[in-house]
């Protein structure tokens, strides 16, 4: 009996340890059918392989290339952005508009309790949150022209800035893959843009917020989602409650101009260098503490 026994458990153990009829299968990257430029097709198949092998549903990646084209109108637009080749007082001169303004006034009275407790949560000022929604996407108005596949997969195509936007084509199909848009909701700007606040994918993924607990990050056409999500976008970014965007400042007249490069650089610095602030009491706007930091790209000049 005891030999019959330890057979049993040998036999048995053999069969839980032997080789599996069943082997795990590598998932396989999307085939597609040639858009006619073979340089794209590479670009794509190669795509396609490295998502896949990133762990991105061969299926999705499919769906959301299959068909798609470089679209020559985006990297035209692409190379012409207003707020690069605009004088920064004309670009905003052209989109801070009487009717753009009216628009915010009308949106904040409808909508007033909850950019209240938007604000108080995030600490990023109401008129901040409406004047980005309003920018980005006329607070909704705005049309949204391109499929974000298209979009991204022709600016990442293109190869400036390849890494960059092969980064948010995988977010994209991210975002399919776990149910928090579909396909027909990716509609975008040219440069991939999706939503009332305009958020890039991955942007989407570690930024939106679900205000109102439905279980959806609606930035679509849910205003509690869209106004809470700029909040904690900028919040996220280091937005510090009760400073000011900026302080306006005077030049002297032998400024180097070539120090307006984008450098942080601290107050005290400025300051030795002639740089002063216009009295913020006059504007009612509370001064920046010495102690932090400050970089006026564009600075705007009292002569």
């Amino acid at each position: 009996m005891a030999r019959a026994l330890i057979l049993a458990a040998a036999v048995s153990l053999a069969i839980a340890c032997g080789p599996s009829t069943g082997l795990a299968q590598t998932p396989q990257p999307p085939t597609f059918q040639t858009s006619g430029n073979r340089a794209f097709d590479e670009w794509r198949d190669e795509f396609a392989r490295r998502a896949v092998q990133r762990g991105r549903d061969p299926a999705v990646i499919g769906r959301l290339l299959a068909g798609v084209t470089p679209d020559d109108r985006v990297i035209e637009l692409d190379q012409r952005q207003p707020e690069f080749v605009s004088p920064v007082w004309d670009y905003v001169t052209n989109r801070v508009t009487e009717r753009r303004i009216n628009d915010g006034r009308a949106l904040k009275t409808e909508i007033q309790s909850t950019l209240d407790a938007v604000q108080q949560r995030y600490g990023v000022p109401q008129g901040i949150i409406l004047g980005i929604w309003g920018l980005e996407s006329n607070y909704g108005g705005a049309d949204l022209n391109w499929d974000v596949q298209t979009a991204l997969a022709t600016l990442a195509y293109e190869g400036r800035r390849r890494e960059q936007f092969e980064g948010y084509l995988m977010a994209a199909a991210e975002m399919v893959e776990r149910g928090l848009a579909d396909q027909q909701q990716l509609r975008s700007s040219w440069a991939g843009a999706l939503g009332q606040p305009q958020f890039m994918p991955d942007v989407y993924l570690t930024t939106a917020v679900d205000w109102d607990g439905d279980g959806h990050r609606d930035i679509w056409t849910n205003r509690g989602d869209v106004a809470a999500s700029i909040g904690n976008y900028l919040q996220d970014r280091g937005w510090r409650r009760d400073e000011p965007v900026f302080e306006e400042v005077t030049l002297p007249s032998n400024f180097d101009y070539a120090l307006a490069d984008g450098t942080m650089r601290p107050i005290a610095d400025w300051s030795q260098r002639g740089v002063r602030r216009i009295e913020a009491a006059l504007r009612g706007i509370k001064p920046i503490s010495p102690h932090n930091s400050s970089c006026p790209p564009a600075p705007t000049v009292r002569r």
